[in-house]
């Protein structure tokens, strides 16, 4: 069975479902200057403990929070860098 058919069998479900991945991908593109604790410590080549415990140590406070995912600016990254080194 096409897309087309099964949009037609459940129409409530296509429309929950396009409506999260609407506010997915506005979320990715949205914060594509934003980083996770992860994504600093890859860049930094480094383990995401540290980097997490130097955000903890230098009590800095996300930019932006979605769920329980947290997303810190570019200039985090040289901070965390100067806390570990």
């Amino acid at each position: 069975m096409c897309s087309a058919g099964l949009r037609q069998l459940f129409p409530a479900i296509h429309q929950i479902t396009r409506h999260r991945l609407k506010g997915y991908i506005h979320m990715k593109t949205e914060n594509s200057n934003l980083l996770t604790a992860g994504a600093i410590a890859k860049q930094l080549v480094m383990p995401d403990t540290k980097v997490k415990k130097a955000i903890a140590d230098l009590k800095i406070k996300p930019t932006a929070k979605k769920g329980v995912c947290n997303y810190y600016s570019k200039d985090v990254v040289a901070k965390v860098k100067a806390a570990i080194k």
